[in-house]
């Protein structure tokens, strides 16, 4: 089976080279490496150009920048591969990256196989795998899963057959992309799998997209949010359960950031009638849910506050 690795990239001078020549190196070698520049304006077309002589399997796209998700696109556009995989242009796999998820796939007849990961920041390293032997996972499992940092909603790690493209694509002009798509990819998939390693290398960087305190990201990724959270309430109530603490991390950030709108009322909703978790992990917030839900006449202040403290761009 053919795999097509498609490798969307914006201004990835310092580290494209890093993660083309780890897939370059993969120990399956039926592979083609579709090469996404996304309107870079440094370096990254000439780096891509030299990256792809003298190996036929990489094939460099340049578009207008459009966003991860554009580029995603495009990558699927081109791809010939019976099999997709995903790996951004900052990050990086170990060379049984590709073999070890098309044998899985090839073994429990899988339309998704799902890996862990390492996620790297700075000298930092977190290695993430669910407590979940080789094999099948039910549909219902992965759903909840998606809530759960050892698996994780995003398409990195994870390996993907091309027919189920046909049916979905990522959501162009939004952030917060992958959420809205992996759970209708598991949805429409006939078979789930699970393989326990952790060979793809994700690397945090401060200036990401999911690091910044943006309006843009705070409005995106409480639509994403919202999307799968009621989608999960009508279908999968375990996975509604699951989703609902990322739903009110975002919903309380867009309350204290954003002006009154018709999703700033639903965000008010959710923090109303939904519970504060008691593990809440993002603890910095669970302050301004208690003090939303047991002395709403405070917000005024808290939100002034939150505003002053850390300013959304």
């Amino acid at each position: 089976m053919k795999v097509s690795i498609i490798v969307p990239t914006y201004n990835g001078g310092s580290t494209l080279k890093k993660c083309v020549t780890s897939l370059s190196a993969q120990t399956y070698t039926d592979i083609e490496i579709i090469i996404v520049n996304d309107g870079s304006t440094d370096n990254t077309a000439t780096l891509a150009t030299s990256l792809a002589h003298g190996d036929d399997r990489i094939q460099v796209i340049t578009q207008e920048n459009g966003g991860v998700s554009a580029a995603r696109n495009t990558g699927i556009k081109a791809a010939t591969g019976d099999i997709l995989m995903f790996v951004d242009g900052d990050d990086y796999v170990d060379p049984d990256y590709c073999r070890l998820a098309v044998e899985n796939m090839t073994t429990y007849e899988s339309d998704i196989c799902i890996m862990g990961y390492l996620r790297e920041e700075g000298a930092s390293i977190e290695k993430h795998l669910l407590a979940h032997p080789v094999g099948l996972m039910a549909k219902d499992e992965v759903m909840v899963k998606t809530s759960d940092l050892d698996m994780g909603n995003f398409v990195g790690c994870k390996a993907f057959r091309a027919y189920l493209f046909e049916h979905v694509q990522f959501l162009e002009g939004k952030n917060y992309e992958d959420i809205r798509i992996f759970y209708q990819l598991v949805e429409l998939a006939a078979k789930i799998s699970y393989c326990p390693v952790t060979t793809y290398h994700y690397v945090q960087h401060p200036n990401s997209i999911v690091t910044t305190l943006s309006k843009r990201n705070i409005r995106d990724s409480l639509e994403a949010a919202t999307v799968q959270y009621e989608y999960f309430a009508r279908n999968y109530p375990q996975a509604a359960q699951a989703a609902h603490e990322y739903l009110l991390v975002v919903a309380v950030r867009y309350c204290l950031y954003m002006e009154h709108d018709d999703l700033y009322n639903q965000a008010q909703r959710y923090l109303r009638e939904l519970p504060i978790p008691a593990g809440l992990k993002k603890k910095k917030y669970r302050w301004p849910m208690i003090l939303f839900k047991r002395l709403p006449f405070t917000w005024g202040l808290v939100r002034w506050a939150a505003q002053r403290l850390q300013p959304a761009k």
